[in-house]
């Protein structure tokens, strides 16, 4: 689709919120002017409560149904509709919570592109594309990946070694932006799941403040993190074609506002 498509706004994208409450209740009076897209990982926390988790994964429910927002799940999202995707931080009170979610979940769209701009919630990997389009040649990759998303057995489902799987990469809830990810020549990627700073094996690692990406190819893969280190969030944004970044920090009474560099 294209961003008017989508919005009529200009997009920014945030990473895995993992709960974090008092971050996602001030984004409208931050980034009124903005659709928001979210990339997965709403739930689970080893420092949000629970009731901060739930209150999330409400809230941007009704920002999607009031149309001011987009959401993708992640895989510990997805973990608590299917046993497939059962990872770190999984807590059986959090699954009873969950109950009344599994249709929101299941509902939600594996990927969105937008333009020539891929977003999933952990990245398509170049060989896990190329074998996806020369198993269904003539398809976009949208519509590709939707369709094998359905089946739970599909490689979009799979773990790679580096998150203690098995397959060659992992797929887009799981693929590792470290030790797994390789740029799709001509398509630009925007996903979270790998927060951890350290180096690419493959592709030499660049930053635009907190933001992380590889240029490859006419296109650039962004992994985001809005959680954000040293108390500075740096959120990635998207308007007619181009990308920017906006700089939002806690200020006085712990109000959440925009940042100077």
């Amino acid at each position: 689709m294209r961003q008017s498509e989508l919005t009529t706004k200009p997009i920014a994208f945030f990473g895995d919120i993992h709960g974090h409450w008092d971050f996602l209740k001030q984004i409208p009076e931050v980034l009124p002017e903005y659709h928001w897209v979210f990339v997965g990982d709403i739930v689970d926390s080893f420092t949000q409560p629970l009731k901060f988790q739930v209150a999330c994964l409400t809230q941007i429910r009704d920002w999607i149904e009031a149309g001011l927002a987009n959401m993708l799940p992640g895989n510990h999202d997805l973990q608590y509709v299917h046993k497939h995707h059962r990872c770190s931080g999984f807590k059986p009170e959090t699954m009873q919570r969950m109950y009344g979610y599994h249709e929101f979940i299941n509902g939600l769209p594996s990927c969105l592109l937008i333009d020539n701009v891929l977003v999933t919630h952990a990245g398509l990997s170049r060989g896990l594309h190329d074998k996806l389009k020369a198993k269904y040649p003539g398809l976009g990759i949208e519509e590709i990946t939707e369709g094998e998303a359905q089946s739970l057995s599909s490689d979009l489902h799979q773990v790679g070694i580096a998150r203690g799987g098995g397959a060659a990469w992992g797929g887009i809830w799981w693929c590792d932006w470290s030790a797994e990810f390789e740029p799709v020549p001509g398509l630009h990627q925007v996903f979270g799941h790998s927060n951890n700073p350290s180096p690419t094996r493959l592709f030499t690692e660049e930053y635009d403040g907190n933001l992380r990406f590889v240029r490859f190819c006419d296109s650039r893969s962004y992994n985001i993190d809005c959680l954000g280190r040293k108390g500075v969030y740096d959120i990635l944004t998207y308007d007619d074609f181009k990308f920017a970044r906006i700089r939002l920090k806690y200020g006085n009474m712990g109000h959440l506002e925009r940042a100077s560099e």
